[in-house]
């Protein structure tokens, strides 16, 4: 079976042997946005956090998974819930993630800049920052360093292309997030990551 299979299988066994568990409902959200189950994602994640209304990383993974549903402006929310509860947790490095993505969803570049290197500095290895990075840094005329951003992408990471960086996202099922998606490879394709 292929790994997403496998790993929703895992997730939903877990579900099974432990339903009030936090952290089986997290998983199994994560899973599910992973797989493009956005709707199926954010239930998970709202149940989770039913159960722990302080289940940090539930509140940073469904700011952007409302985002990809076509509500990026209660990421901010979100996310501040996130950085409150555990300031100090490594997963912050998404939190900054799902804001850099509810910002270039709200067209608001700077924002999303700001974004893209604060995940960079909590995660250098984190490749998904560089892409947002650079998208922002294209749309506000800042070429050197989009330029800088799609060369790390190309020569140290998976995303050494468009359709790379698509293929290996987690799949755009929902229409907003399709839309979100196809804007980013068209700024990453003008910032000059290679089409194939």
């Amino acid at each position: 079976a292929p790994p997403m299979d496998r790993a929703l299988a895992h997730a939903e066994r877990a579900l099974e042997l432990s339903p009030d568990d936090p952290d089986a409902h997290y998983v199994l959200g994560l899973v599910a946005y992973s797989r493009g189950e956005t709707v199926r994602a954010e239930e998970a994640l709202r149940h989770c956090l039913r159960l722990s209304g302080s289940f940090a990383p539930a509140f940073g993974l469904l700011a952007l998974v409302r985002t990809r549903l076509d509500h990026p402006e209660e990421a901010a929310a979100l996310c501040d819930r996130a950085f409150a509860l555990s300031p100090r947790e490594p997963l912050r490095a998404v939190w900054h993630l799902a804001l850099g993505w509810s910002a270039l969803a709200q067209h608001d570049a700077a924002a999303a800049l700001d974004a893209a290197q604060r995940a960079m500095a909590v995660n250098p290895a984190f490749p998904t920052p560089y892409a947002v990075g650079a998208v922002a840094a294209q749309m506000l005329d800042q070429h050197a360093l989009a330029g800088r951003w799609v060369d790390m992408l190309r020569t140290r990471t998976p995303f050494r292309s468009v359709a790379e960086f698509m293929r290996r996202m987690p799949a755009a099922t929902a229409p907003a997030h399709r839309r979100q998606m196809q804007e980013a490879a068209r700024w990453l394709a003008a910032a000059g990551l290679p089409p194939g």
